[in-house]
């Protein structure tokens, strides 16, 4: 394959990206059995608004990608406008060009351009990233809670498609979140492959909770909906109901009285990064947290 490595970044219409899924997903997804979708709804859903960049060999043929949304964080001073990148990749044979470089490079400039913010991403090469500006976003407690008493809650059941009105309205309570309506949190509850358990309360849904969601959080309980004291009801219900001895609870900065819970029966505490920002204004610089 004949590779340029001057190759100009252009945007790929939405069919082009649908065809090419499928090579996306082997430069991306290392372990066997998982999808794009299921680990990333929000940005290879069929109902999400994505713009997608890629740069092509000599023989026109996709070898780097880079997907982006524009949406809205909430922090404690207000919200952000912050831009989600995502399924930064390049083909193996293509690595070493400094193609994905030159991919977040051109998107920085367009989310300068349009007034957004912060750009938002995740990636493990936090070196790679440094060097284009990007820095921790936030952090949160990365518990692994091993309680010795364990029972199903008799208030807490499997999450239901009725369910999303009541979901989209709790997770418009907290502090700190990605804003979302009714058709984004529909999409991220049944279009990705997790188990997501609600609580009632006088025949209303109270609280809800995440576990597992594709290879980034295989395993993890990761979004926590309600107040904290529902929150830790309805994850122990989920570990019951799987059957889990201990599991990884990943906690926002704000769930203070959840996190002081876990503790009492928690075997390791860590701290972790929410995600690499790269601030484009001086609200970009505020601190985030992004649920899973």
């Amino acid at each position: 394959m004949n590779l340029t490595t001057t190759a100009a970044v252009a945007e790929i219409s939405s069919d082009e990206r649908r065809q090419i899924e499928p090579r996306i997903a082997e430069w991306l997804l290392e372990e066997p059995g998982h999808s794009l979708l299921g680990t990333y709804p929000q940005l290879f859903g069929d109902d999400v608004d994505v713009t997608s960049f890629g740069i092509r060999d000599e023989d026109g043929r996709i070898v780097s990608h880079a997907a982006v949304r524009r949406l809205t964080a909430w922090t404690s001073p207000g919200p952000v406008a912050v831009t989600l990148v995502g399924a930064v990749t390049t083909a193996p044979e293509a690595r070493g060009e400094q193609h994905a470089s030159r991919l977040l490079h051109h998107i920085a400039d367009r989310e300068v351009s349009a007034g957004q913010d912060a750009i938002l991403l995740w990636s493990d090469r936090w070196e790679f990233y440094a060097k284009l500006g990007y820095a921790i976003a936030g952090t949160q407690a990365e518990v692994v809670y091993a309680p010795a008493d364990l029972e199903p809650d008799a208030a807490a059941r499997p999450f239901e498609s009725r369910d999303v009105p009541a979901l989209t309205e709790i997770h418009a309570r907290k502090p700190w979140r990605i804003e979302r309506d009714e058709c984004e949190m529909r999409m991220l509850l049944e279009g990705t492959a997790c188990d997501v358990f609600v609580l009632e309360r006088d025949d209303r849904v109270v609280a809800y909770a995440c576990h597992g969601k594709g290879v980034d959080l295989g395993g993890w309980w990761h979004e926590f909906g309600g107040d904290d004291a529902d929150a830790l009801r309805i994850g122990r219900h989920g570990m019951a109901v799987l059957g889990q001895a201990s599991a990884t609870w990943m906690v926002p900065p704000f769930r203070n009285e959840l996190f002081d819970e876990l503790l009492g029966a928690a075997t390791e505490v860590r701290e972790g990064a929410v995600a690499l920002s790269k601030p484009l204004t001086e609200k970009g610089r505020r601190q985030f947290f992004v649920d899973g």
